[in-house]
């Protein structure tokens, strides 16, 4: 009888530990297909993809409460772009925002997307304001230098960097959505837009959100 049980019980731990290691292999291969996955995201983007959607740009003034908020400079979408993958995680974004009737910007963007859909870049030192030359080529005209005019401000902040700004957003296969985050403070002279400009209604520091938003067409 008591051999009995010892064999039962020798049998019962077999079977125990089966078991555990069954389980234990289902967890790791949900976490190798979670990788996958992952994997699969990062590499999903292989042949060029088409976009539109809009820009935005928006400023809070703290001081006096006001928010200016310009909405799509041009309608819904006011931006046409193309997606293309470049190396690794890194892609470019030609895009082109319609400013103003007969006046468009085109802008290469270089952004990384990570396999988790992070998304980070910066603006590029050229891109082209339509019926002008290339921007960022003159030394005087810097892009630091350029949004400081338009806005009568001095930058600063986390967002400015190494005469650039930065951007950081997401992309979940069709939503493309990034924002430059930045600080300004108002240094009293007129935008370079004119007395009508809103961004002239900033007194002291304000917070910019320049944002694109961008979908699969």
């Amino acid at each position: 009888m008591k051999t009995l049980t010892k064999t039962l019980t020798i049998l019962l731990m077999l079977l125990l530990a089966v078991s555990c290691s069954k389980d234990e292999g289902l967890l790791s291969t949900g976490d190798e297909l979670s990788d996958v996955l992952k994997g699969a995201k990062a590499k999903e983007i292989v042949t060029p993809l088409s976009m539109s959607g809009w820009s935005n740009y928006k400023a809070t003034v703290p001081k006096t409460g006001t928010v200016i908020d310009l909405g799509p400079l041009m309608g819904d979408p006011d931006c046409i772009a193309t997606l293309f993958p470049d190396e690794g995680h890194w892609y470019v974004l030609q895009l082109t925002e319609i400013m103003f009737p007969g006046m468009e910007r085109n802008v290469e963007f270089p952004i990384k997307i990570a396999p988790g859909g992070v998304v980070t870049g910066y603006w590029p030192e050229t891109w082209y304001d339509w019926g002008n030359p290339p921007e960022g080529e003159n030394p005087d005209s810097d892009l630091i230098s350029l949004i400081t005019g338009h806005l009568g401000c001095d930058l600063h902040g986390p967002g400015v960097n190494k005469g650039t700004i930065n951007f950081k957003g997401t992309f979940d296969g069709n939503a493309l959505e990034f924002v430059f985050r930045f600080n300004g403070l108002d240094n009293g002279i007129e935008s370079t837009y004119g007395p009508g400009s809103p961004w002239n209604l900033i007194d002291g520091p304000a917070i910019f959100e320049f944002s694109f938003n961008l979908y699969v067409d």
